[in-house]
């Protein structure tokens, strides 16, 4: 049976940003393939000129209504006037859907904290059951943003899943933080991320060993950019040709292009190359010898998956999720915050390169991330939640 869902995304790639949450639209590209999929993605906007405008558009096999959220103040009366106007948009969409004989048999929701909120009004007001698909870094306690949070929101999050009639997480490493957090519990399930992969990849091992990636938003309190800066300052004196290049942007870049042009690196050893093309990214894996991932927290990593591969071995951090896949036969992990240990971990795969085969380490990491093994993991979470 295909069921009707409707996913409501915290995040999602839109005009302003392509790159937002495209690990989500994996997901639900996945989904779509099994189920009748509508997607709501709830974004603020500035504007109130078209308030009670839903805005259709078709991307792959499924239906996006975008929905501002439009802010008009920031006080709390403000805010709750524009959660009304939005909920009133909602109202509509589910009775377009319920008119075209499309009413939604489930609510997917992707990050329980802020869309969770819509599914639990939907579920109030039409009976709808949802379920929550946790991405957020936020549980986990070096990033600790939920913890922070002030006591009416967490009131919120915890009503979200208590509300909710299943829980997933795309690792097991996030779903032992919300345990912990008495948010989720053993009988939520963990349906990975989804790997893409060019079938024209080369996995080869490279000419040059000493050419490294790193692909990563540029936020240092979360990737921790400048630890590998000072990790390749360290290098320099020892592997004079170490390269690496690092792909992204973000609001740390000024600061990160700085720090290497006060370590003499910049545009020497370190490139820092800014946002490119999606489809530009498997032709990086193919030109490099390896890959870095030095953040403080990750709850999965997709781009260390996707370099795995790739056929690239890589060095890692013990930041949550990636230790659940990153192993001898694969890179090595290092210990957070430490430089010295970085350089240690990249002198290592530089020296030892050939020792990775890279048609071996794809082939084993792509048995536990099958395309069809995530579909199965959807089926069982919806399966579970009409069942109940």
């Amino acid at each position: 049976m295909r069921y009707n869902i409707l996913i409501i995304p915290s995040w999602f790639p839109n005009t302003n940003n392509i790159h937002n949450g495209i690990f989500i639209k994996k997901h639900v590209d996945i989904i779509a393939s099994i189920a009748n999929v509508k997607v709501a993605f709830i974004s603020e906007s500035n504007s109130i000129a078209n308030y009670s405008s839903i805005n259709d558009s078709v991307a792959s096999n499924y239906e996006i209504f975008n929905i501002d959220l439009n802010k008009s103040g920031s006080s709390k009366y403000l805010y709750l006037f524009d959660l009304f106007k939005t909920f009133k948009k909602l109202n509509i969409l589910i009775q377009r859907l319920i008119a075209s004989g499309n009413k939604p048999d489930i609510i997917h929701v992707h990050v329980a904290y802020p869309a969770g909120l819509f599914a639990l009004y939907l579920n109030w007001k039409f009976k709808i059951p949802y379920v929550i698909t946790e991405h957020w870094s936020g549980y986990t306690p070096v990033d600790n943003r939920f913890n922070n949070f002030s006591s009416s929101i967490k009131w919120v999050i915890r009503k979200i899943y208590k509300k909710a009639t299943a829980h997933s997480f795309i690792s097991k490493f996030l779903k032992r933080e919300l345990i912990k957090l008495n948010l989720s519990t053993e009988a939520a399930i963990v349906i990975p991320n989804v790997i893409e992969l060019d079938s024209t990849r080369q996995l080869t091992n490279k000419s040059n060993p000493n050419y490294g990636l790193c692909i990563c938003s540029l936020d240092d309190f979360s990737k921790n950019i400048s630890g590998i800066l000072e990790a390749v300052n360290i290098l320099k004196h020892t592997i004079s040709n170490i390269k690496i290049d690092i792909i992204g942007d973000g609001i740390d870049r000024a600061k990160l292009e700085s720090i290497a042009d006060d370590f003499s690196i910049l545009n020497k050893h370190v490139f820092f190359l800014g946002e490119i093309p999606n489809t530009e990214i498997p032709d990086q894996y193919s030109s490099h010898s390896f890959f870095i991932l030095n953040s403080n927290f990750e709850t999965y990593s997709i781009a260390t998956a996707e370099a795995i591969c790739n056929g690239l071995p890589v060095i890692v951090t013990r930041c949550g999720g990636p230790e659940e896949f990153v192993n001898d036969e694969n890179g090595v992990l290092v210990n957070l915050k430490d430089p010295f240990d970085l350089a240690k971990g990249i002198t290592y795969v530089i020296q030892n390169r050939d020792i990775y085969d890279g048609e071996l380490m794809s082939k084993n990491f792509l048995r536990n991330y099958d395309t069809e093994n995530i579909k199965q993991g959807f089926n069982q979470l919806y399966n579970s939640t009409l069942d109940s």
